[in-house]
């Protein structure tokens, strides 16, 4: 193995795959390996310089000194969790979280840590019943599917901050629900109730909504589509009596045809810059910005119309109960079809006295 000293008290060592790490000498005990993250002799020295011995040798709990963790050791203070969050939300888009979802990370994780008063602290002190303390007794009144929602997102987070070096264990790993103490209906995953056609009546005719609200309950209603793709809807989607949109979520295209008056309020809708890609450009950068904002608005919309537990979400549902019901009596109306039309067939057979239908079919080609 390949070591050097570089300080009175700190060594660089290369392992057998070529990685250096640093050994910091610590009085009265073993010294401590961390992992430098490099294959260059050059920026193993360097990182090990940047940093400070006495913060070297405090930060007992990682095993890698990435260069997120030097930064911060270089100003002789351990990485806090607020600090290490940030890195953690950092990595996670670079890694490609869409955008949506990592605000959704964002939101649960920065509670965990206000609600343990975490926020100021090193990120070494987190530990499982801070995790469990969360989970059963900060979240006591969601349900089961949610506390595993949440314990999922806080496991991808605590899994992004060890691949970056920041902790050594997941706090969350292993954790499950506990369900003793729940209600009936906090162990019963909700189920969302389509709306009605008088409820989605109601919320058309409601004044002062503006033009995006019309479309929107009437394109999801008709097409299926979510809140968030709704308000990102390019004016290219709209293709003669179809909308072509690239979904965000499921990272595909939809096509799905629109009924005539939808298409018509769609091309009234003025635009001020003749390049504008979007038809709501304002609905969609606050919807950027602030993710639940547009189902904050629609709530209220509800509530206005006397309309009780459903949110936008519920249109999607109201397409998909409807889109069944019309595919179910269109493949009734088929079959039934095919069963009239052999019931025809045979009894003409028998009417001419022919052995198969194959001769009777002989007869009736070119009948209208």
């Amino acid at each position: 193995m390949n070591r050097s000293r570089i300080s009175p008290h700190v060594s660089i060592e290369q392992n057998k795959n070529g990685y250096w790490y640093a050994l910091v000498d610590r009085p009265g005990q073993r010294e401590k390996s961390l992992s430098l993250g490099t294959k260059s002799r050059e920026e193993a020295v360097a990182r090990v310089k940047d940093t400070t011995i006495e913060a070297l040798a405090a930060h007992k709990h990682s095993r890698t000194l990435t260069a997120e963790v030097a930064s911060h050791l270089m100003h002789d203070r351990a990485l806090t969790c607020k600090d290490a969050a940030e890195e953690a939300y950092a990595a996670l888009e670079i890694n490609g979280l869409r955008p949506r979802t990592l605000l959704n990370v964002e939101s649960v994780f920065n509670r965990f840590l206000s609600s343990q008063n975490l926020n100021d602290l090193p990120i070494t002190v987190i530990q499982r019943a801070n995790v469990d303390a969360f989970i059963h007794k900060e979240c006591e009144s969601t349900g089961r599917s949610t506390r595993k929602g949440y314990i999922t997102t806080l496991r991808m987070v605590f899994k992004t901050m060890m691949s970056m070096g920041i902790i050594s264990h997941n706090p969350a790993d292993g954790m499950r629900v506990r369900t003793d103490g729940m209600t009936q209906d906090q162990l019963v995953p909700k189920v969302r109730h389509p709306f009605t056609t008088e409820e989605i009546d109601a919320l058309l005719k409601l004044p002062e909504r503006g033009t995006f609200w019309r479309c929107a309950i009437m394109i999801s209603h008709q097409t299926g589509l979510r809140l968030g793709d709704i308000a990102a809807l390019q004016r290219e989607s709209l293709v003669g009596n179809k909308l072509r949109v690239f979904t965000q979520k499921s990272e595909a295209i939809v096509e799905q045809p629109i009924s005539d008056e939808l298409r018509d309020i769609l091309l009234s809708i003025p635009h001020e810059d003749p390049d504008e890609k979007f038809f709501w450009p304002d609905i969609e950068l606050r919807h950027a910005c602030y993710p639940g904002y547009l189902s904050t608005v629609f709530g209220n919309m509800c509530k206005a119309c006397g309309i009780k537990g459903k949110s936008f979400h519920c249109l999607r549902h109201t397409y998909a109960h409807e889109k069944l019901a019309a595919e179910k009596a269109d493949i009734r109306k088929s079959v039934m079809s095919e069963l009239m039309a052999e019931l025809a067939l045979e009894r003409t057979r028998l009417g001419m006295g022919h052995a198969d239908s194959g001769t009777t079919k002989g007869y009736l080609e070119g009948a209208a």
